[in-house]
């Protein structure tokens, strides 16, 4: 009789192949990228990808559980528990904290980031930005190139993040998509033109 050999991945590490997959499917449902994020990669590729991933999650994202804690054991985000847990000194001025981390939340549902409290301010988003760039326009048209600049610069100046044309670029074509079917914008070639305002 011949021996059975083992050729497949141990249990675990196929159980966690399984929730990265999954963590990618949850990635791109939820942040949209272009070009779609792939899943069906090998899963040192699938890690670079998650990681890349983890980098554009912002808060208000809302991911699966699951999602966060594949991230938190790949070590692509900080788990909030490690955070300060030695020190509650309230004389020392609060750090600004630069890595995602996810919340705390019960299994199986849906969470979404937010490290700041409540707050009654409308928060300034990519959309908004792409608005006030169509708003202000002197003229009717528009590049689109010139829009995903535009409104890329203004969304760093008021908020102080990094500037992000991939990201610009996916909120200003899924914006100009939807105007267009209200029938606000035309596109017209690499032109955008104002119908309405």
């Amino acid at each position: 009789m011949a021996k059975k050999v083992a050729t497949s991945k141990s249990k675990n590490e196929n159980e966690m192949y399984k929730r990265m997959v999954n963590a990618a499917k949850d990635l791109q449902a939820a942040l949209r990228f272009e070009p779609p994020l792939d899943h069906t990669l090998p899963e040192d590729e699938l890690m670079e990808k998650l990681a890349e991933a983890a980098a554009e999650i912002q808060e208000g994202d809302i991911l699966e559980d699951d999602t966060w804690n594949v991230l938190y054991e790949l070590k692509l985000i900080q788990n909030p528990e490690e955070m300060d847990d030695d020190d509650d000194d309230d004389d020392e001025e609060e750090k600004p904290v630069t890595s995602k981390i996810p919340p705390k939340s019960s299994p199986k549902s849906k969470t979404a980031v937010s490290s700041n409290p409540p707050s009654h301010e409308k928060k300034y988003t990519r959309q908004s930005a792409l608005a006030e760039i169509l708003m202000g326009l002197k003229t009717k048209t528009i590049t689109v190139d010139d829009l995903v600049d535009r409104s890329d610069q203004l969304y760093s100046d008021r908020t102080g993040k990094a500037l992000n044309r991939k990201e610009a670029e996916s909120t200003a074509r899924r914006g100009v998509e939807m105007l267009c079917l209200f029938g606000i914008v035309e596109v017209q070639g690499d032109a955008i033109r104002i119908v309405k305002k």
